[in-house]
């Protein structure tokens, strides 16, 4: 450390400058080099200093956990609700103590009988100002240990005297924010921010945490314990009007991030920010749509007026293919990785041999890591890590003494997928809208079977198939999720192909007629009774694939609004679930919507014909008060 410090004439320079004649002679640079090395190896100390960033002074960046005790994670609820949280000292409201200095809350907290933990972090806490910016963290590990920091949420304080509100019944002491990236995965190669709550000083660490890229794009959570509870396949099905493509939001959420924001909005932004990224796909199946659409096929292209024909990705390809980080140029103990294709990378040995690595398998043990957690990984040697990874297809090579390998380069893969927002080993939703109208069995081919959970790649039945075009094998990802709807009412096509039927699970939307927004009275009657009553009628006459959905009469708040969608909505369709058989209409919709027509007809030679059991009805329009004696007539009031 002397050498490098008597070399550094901008330090020398530096100390010279504030040094006055009744200093103490630092003859060899001893003290500057005991200075620089105490730095060194206590940074987390210093960055603790009440320092201004030289960037934005009127910005402090922090650090705070969302695990109260370790282990509840708390983190959702400061998403829903805007704010973030501590839960030490929860039992003193301590909003008397925001202008207060550091050391006065200590000691307030100390006659409190509170533990250094709880007033260590409560004096940062509470000197939280508007407009400083939090990152949230699931994880990360103290000064001394392999560094590791995985960040779930960005957020900046909101302005306001309410900033602060004490929970005594719910999360303790919270401030309000607003969220500039939540939720977010993004794992950084820092060491020692293990305590609850951290203020940064370190240039580098409030660069790359706070402004860089990802930060202006949503992103996807760390930990997915939740998708145990979703089935890989499922179908959403029911009448129309029962919110199925609605609730595909929720569920394409609850599978990704575990849970749904409570406001829609929130909800609809973080939709298509994943969508955005790849990681949710929509499409709408149709009589049109073909295998060459969904899976692969060969398309004409044009280049400087040549027409040429390609092998070309469908929708479903895409999803499971993913993106997969470059490596190359990535060195490792003496080896480095020089060239890829599609399936493999290619590492130069130290010795100058090539040695080929499966991307599947790289993958694979990708997949495990992020659901093990980095510190049990890194805990793992390479031979368990690929039993774990239940791996069935490793190259002989591999088996036979290039495991320790593995490690660096998952380890390196797992950093920069992280950096760089590629979401290839995150779980990923492809939603197929009006799945019954197209024709399945076609579009999917061969891959219906590759559906099956067991069937799919790393699973214990793994299987593979062999596509028609491009010729290479292909399997489904673990990690794609299916969500399917199905309007029962569609009789364009013929039932769904029973052999899918057998591979997704199937949830019923049936209408609902407790929901908030239908308990209230227009024209005299509750909207859910009025519904549920049609609904009856319909089921006795028809059946129950032909109801009509909560979601014709949820925004009806006046008269008009009610007389307006059964005239553009519930009428339209009951004539064509009955095929303009106006009778039954009738029954359905009471005298007051139809009513028996009278022949005038004058027939060919003046002859009587007799139409009794052949009676012929017309629909109404009613409006005004004519709609409401109609409804009181649906209601037989």
């Amino acid at each position: 450390m002397l050498k490098p410090v008597a070399q550094d004439q901008e330090l020398l320079s530096l100390k010279q400058s504030y040094l006055t004649d009744d200093c103490f002679v630092d003859e060899g640079n001893l003290v500057l080099a005991q200075d620089v090395l105490y730095h060194a190896f206590d940074l987390e100390e210093y960055e603790q200093e009440e320092s201004k960033n030289e960037a934005n002074p009127n910005c402090d960046y922090y650090i705070l956990g969302s695990k109260y005790g370790g282990s509840q994670d708390v983190f959702p609820a400061m998403l829903d609700g805007d704010f973030v949280c501590v839960g030490y000292a929860n039992g003193t409201d301590l909003g008397g103590m925001l202008d207060r200095s550091s050391e006065e809350i200590v000691d307030f907290l100390k006659e409190k009988g509170e533990a250094p933990a709880a007033y260590n972090c409560l004096k940062h806490f509470l000197k939280i100002k508007a407009g400083d910016k939090i990152a949230v963290k699931a994880d990360g590990s103290p000064k001394g240990k392999m560094g590791f920091l995985s960040i779930v949420g960005i957020a900046e304080v909101v302005d306001g005297s309410d900033y602060y509100i004490y929970d005594p019944e719910g999360y303790g002491h919270c401030i309000k924010v607003k969220w500039l990236a939540a939720p977010v995965s993004q794992s950084f190669d820092i060491g020692g921010y293990g305590r609850t709550i951290h203020k940064l000083s370190n240039q580098e660490h409030i660069s790359r945490i706070f402004e860089t890229e990802y930060v202006k794009k949503m992103q996807f959570p760390l930990k997915n314990d939740h998708l145990m509870d979703n089935p890989l396949n499922q179908i959403l099905y029911g009448p129309p009007g029962t919110g199925k493509t609605y609730h595909t939001i929720n569920k394409a959420l609850e599978i990704i991030d575990g849970h749904v924001p409570g406001k829609r909005i929130k909800a609809t932004e973080r939709f298509k920010a994943l969508k955005e990224a790849g990681q949710i796909v929509f499409t709408t199946f149709h009589q049109s749509m073909t295998y060459e659409d969904f899976v692969e096929g060969i398309k004409p292209t044009t280049e400087e007026g040549a027409i040429s024909y390609e092998v070309q990705a469908g929708i479903f390809r895409k999803i499971c293919e993913g993106e997969f980080p470059s490596i190359v140029g990535y060195k490792f103990n003496g080896n480095e990785v020089i060239r890829e294709n599609d399936c493999e990378i290619y590492l130069k040995k130290s010795n100058g041999g090539e040695l080929p690595f499966s991307k599947a398998l790289l993958k694979e043990c990708s997949r495990f890591l992020e659901a093990e957690g980095l510190e049990q990984f890194v805990k793992k040697e390479s031979t368990d890590l690929v039993d774990r990874a239940q791996y069935r297809l490793i190259e002989p090579y591999i088996v036979n003494g290039y495991l320790n390998l593995i490690n660096p380069l998952v380890k390196h893969l797992q950093f920069i997928s992280s950096e760089k927002n590629s979401s290839f080993n995150q779980p990923k939703v492809l939603i197929i809208d009006e799945i019954n109208r197209g024709n399945v069995s076609a579009i999917l081919g061969e891959l219906i079977t590759l559906l099956e959970p067991d069937k799919r790649l790393g699973a214990s039945e793994e299987l593979k198939a062999t596509l028609p075009y491009s010729k290479k094998e292909f399997g489904v990802p673990s990690n794609l999720y299916i969500i399917g709807t199905m309007n029962t009412a569609d009789r364009s096509v013929e039932a769904l192909d029973s052999a899918l039927r057998r591979r997704f699970h199937f949830e019923e939307m049936p209408p609902r007629y407790d929901l908030a927004d239908l308990n209230r009275d227009i024209a005299g009657y509750n909207l859910g009774s009025l519904l549920q009553t049609i609904n009856e009628r319909i089921a006795v006459l028809l059946d129950r694939d032909h109801l009509i959905g909560h979601a014709y009469l949820i925004n009806c708040t006046s008269e008009k609004d009610l007389e307006n969608t059964f005239q553009r909505n519930i009428i339209p369709l009951l004539q064509e679930y009955f095929y303009s058989d106006y009778e039954k209409i009738a029954l359905v919709l009471g005298e007051g919507f139809c009513k028996e027509k009278e022949h005038q007809v004058v027939f060919a030679g003046q002859k009587n014909y007799s139409h009794a059991g052949n009676k012929q009805y017309e629909l109404l329009n009613p409006t005004g008060e004519a709609f409401i004696e109609a409804i009181k007539r649906l209601m037989n009031g």
